[in-house]
């Protein structure tokens, strides 16, 4: 068994603020897709906006099969952050917002574990299409006049078939949080249940962009039970539970951007806490490192950061390790990935999620979700 690498698009034009379709080869084990987006900064666009990477803008990654089921459902932020959990690792962005940058959005598309997983992924004969769907709300005010698309595709050769099945993920639920207030949620009844994974994102403030609170008061409750509420499995706030998440994955997750940023105006980092950044001075033109006195405000740790002081024209490189990639939290429920160890959703008759936010104005607003990953055979 050994794995093929093949360009199924390379470097193909993608349009602002659309959707952009590709039909799957018809055949073929397809364990991963790369996707590789490209785009040119319109110079000086997004000093003081709330979006300054293509990730920002991209709202709904698909992958269909047969018309209408649905094999991916995702925003671009929770399919990001499934990279982290799978690899270990985020990849290896370019975000860039200084001048007339390009900047490079990389996402890796498992329909297995991970990359190069041989036991499961999407045997596309066995589908009368496999539709790939990228939506995107970029516009010419901040991206230049099209965008470039590349997949990687990778097939599995000369091993059979998958026999483990694909992973379903999904977006099964999303809502605007309101303060002082329970979310209830029942989960199917159907499959067996990889993860459970919760996006709690803060409000941003309406002039600077900043989290009006941490992640943590948006999950301060939550209550998660099996066999229709007799057994409970977790009671409590998640701050534990987000530091519990690197002790498993065994790391930080670390993020890092080249930011032009106009003096006290925040932007996401693309964690959900952040434990320690590391600023720096950059100028690209010259390749060579100049003098700052660059600082962060105070709530940098909340997951938008924003420079206290201000550079002149110079563009300043930042670097953050911490939690929850895009306000995204990992429940695991066993520590291996062994299918037969996963929850069988069925057997559990109904599982709950009852999510509830800290009493303060900051919760209100902010953007919850409950992404699901499941078996499919």
């Amino acid at each position: 068994m050994w794995w093929n690498r093949r360009y199924i698009r390379e470097a193909v034009s993608m349009d602002l603020n659309g959707t952009y379709r590709l039909d799957l080869p018809d055949v073929g084990m397809l364990g991963s897709l790369l996707l590789r987006i490209e785009g040119t900064c319109v110079s000086d666009a997004s000093l003081t906006t709330e979006k300054w990477r293509m990730i920002d803008y991209l709202s709904d990654l698909q992958v269909i099969l047969n018309g209408s089921h649905p094999c991916k459902d995702l925003t671009g932020y929770q399919a990001q952050a499934l990279n982290w959990f799978d690899q270990g690792v985020m990849p290896d962005t370019k975000w860039n917002q200084y001048a007339a940058a390009v900047q490079k959005e990389y996402i890796l598309v498992n329909f297995g574990r991970h990359l190069m997983d041989s036991e499961m992924g999407l045997d596309l004969s066995m589908f009368d299409n496999v539709q790939l769907r990228l939506t995107n709300t970029m516009t010419s005010t901040y991206y230049a006049d099209s965008l470039t698309i590349s997949l990687l595709g990778y097939f599995k050769q000369e091993g059979g078939g998958f026999p483990q099945g694909y992973i379903k993920s999904e977006q099964f639920k999303s809502w605007s949080a309101t303060a002082d207030t329970w979310e209830y949620t029942d989960l199917p009844t159907e499959g067996k249940l990889r993860r459970l994974i919760l996006q709690l994102e803060p409000d941003l403030g309406a002039t600077y962009h900043e989290y009006e609170t941490s992640m943590d008061n948006m999950g301060a409750d939550i209550k998660i039970t099996f066999d229709s509420g007799a057994t409970v499995v977790y009671e409590g706030g998640i701050d534990d539970l987000m530091r519990e998440i690197n002790l498993l994955m065994g790391t930080d997750c670390m993020v890092r951007g080249i930011v032009y940023r106009t003096q006290n105006y925040a932007q996401r980092n693309g964690l959900g806490r952040v434990f320690a950044v590391a600023p720096g001075p950059l100028e690209i033109a010259a390749d060579t490192v100049q003098d700052s006195t660059l600082t962060f405000d105070s709530d940098y740790d909340r997951g938008t950061w924003a420079f206290a002081n201000a550079q002149g024209t110079t563009d300043q490189f930042a670097i953050g390790w911490g939690t929850c990639p895009h306000a995204c939290l990992l429940i695991p429920f066993v520590k291996g990935d062994d299918p037969a160890d996963w929850l069988d959703l069925a057997a559990r008759k109904t599982m709950k999620v009852d999510i509830h936010a800290y009493n303060t104005s900051g919760a209100t607003g902010g953007a919850d979700a409950i992404v699901l990953e499941r078996q499919v055979f």
